[in-house]
Parts: C-alpha cells; structure tokens; sequence
C-alpha cells in the first residue's frame, strides 16, 4: 500500500477501506482463468462528465463524493460481481463509478476482470474499451501506482506475462514503498519462474509490513527462501 504520508492521507478509518480494498484486488487477482484476445489499436475521446472526473486519491474529493458514489453504485452486490448489479447492470454500476472516479481501484480491476471473463476488452453493455479506461485512470493521477499494478494484473490475467510484468515495473518506481505493489509483483515474478526477482520483491513486501504469507510460501517451495 502506498504510505499516508505520500498520499496526505492520515485518517485511520480511511487506512482501513483502503487496506481492505487493496485485499480484496489481492485476493481476486488469481481467481480467474488466463485466456487471450486479438489485440487491437484504441483511440480513446477525452474524458468529460459533468460529474467528474476526479482523483481516486485526492482527500478533498474522497470526502465530497466517495461515498456517495459507493453506497449507490459500488456495494457488496458489485463486488462480488452480481450481474444484477445494484441499480441496474453490473457493467452500468461499475462505469458510474469509473466516470466519477477514472481511477477507482476496485471498480477498474473489476472492470478488467469482467474483460477477461467475457473475453473481450469490451465487455458487454461496456461504453469504452478497456485501454481506455487505464488511460484516463492515468490521465486523473498519472502517480497513482496502483493503476498499472492493476493493469499488470490484468496482463497476468491474460497470459501476457512480458507486457505485466514491464507495468509492474512502472508500478514499483511510481510507488517503491507500496507493499502491494512488491507483494503481487513477486507472485507474477514467481509465474514467471523469475525467482531472485521475486525474492527481491518479496523481502521489499514484508520489510513494508504486508501480512499475508503466501509469497513466501511459494519462494520456499520453490527452493528460494527469503532467509529470515
């Protein structure tokens, strides 16, 4: 996770939606099985709402709009991808919430989730491609390491483990100190039997105070234990 300190965000309640938040991009991001579909050339119109868009990240608009845009369009039914969504289609819920927020980190890897269920970059009732939506993501706060960690993530997804592994990279020098970040790099590092790399990943997550084990599971199974 990105520290408060970079971010100008102190308040424990909201450390404590964004490390469940974080969690659950974690959990999800293995759940899915890894398929591919013909790339293709995207030009992207600006990003214009009348409503937006604004920074995922930036306090002031967290604390004018999140929750409102949340308890309406991004609950648990959403979530946990109900096609119902909550006021109408998933895919409706998920873009509302991508318009007013572009960088969203939950609702923009739920988006690139249903991409690669639906096999198209486009998914069905979708009104942008999904490069698109990792570009105006970047183009709200072109900071924000968690879009191309999500965006890895998504590659992963795909079996196009080069072009994720090249975001992660981004995603590490925007956000050296995310232990999110390092912990879901060495998990791709570790697909990719890059295991020193993903040692060093590994060792830069838990100096960070990322709690889950699994990574170092993996590396010690696979003969590359972190020594601590």
């Amino acid at each position: 996770m990105k520290n408060d300190s970079a971010m100008g965000l102190g308040a424990p309640a909201l450390r404590r939606v964004r490390v469940l938040g974080l969690l659950f991009l974690l959990l999800a991001a293995w759940a899915l099985p890894s398929v591919g579909f013909a790339q293709t050339s995207v030009v992207c119109p600006p990003l214009e709402r009348r409503f937006g868009p604004h920074d995922y990240l930036n306090p002031s608009s967290r604390q004018r709009f999140l929750n409102l845009v949340e308890r309406h369009h991004f609950t648990d039914r959403v979530r946990n991808m109900n096609p119902r969504g909550d006021t109408g289609s998933l895919i409706g819920d998920i873009q509302y919430t991508l318009n007013w927020f572009p960088n969203h980190h939950e609702a923009l890897d739920l988006f690139a989730r249903l991409a690669v269920r639906e096999q198209n970059p486009q998914p069905l009732g979708a009104s942008a491609h999904i490069d698109c939506r990792f570009q105006w993501a970047r183009q709200v706060n072109p900071r924000d390491e968690m879009v191309p960690m999500i965006q890895g993530l998504y590659f992963h997804r795909l079996g196009r483990n080069s072009d994720a592994i090249r975001q992660f990279e981004q995603a590490v020098v925007l956000g050296p100190n995310n232990a999110t970040v390092r912990y879901n790099f060495g998990l791709v590092l570790v697909q990719a039997r890059r295991f020193e790399e993903a040692r060093e990943q590994a060792r830069a997550a838990y100096a960070l105070g990322f709690p889950l084990p699994g990574l170092r599971d993996q590396l010690r199974r696979a003969g590359y234990p972190l020594g601590d």
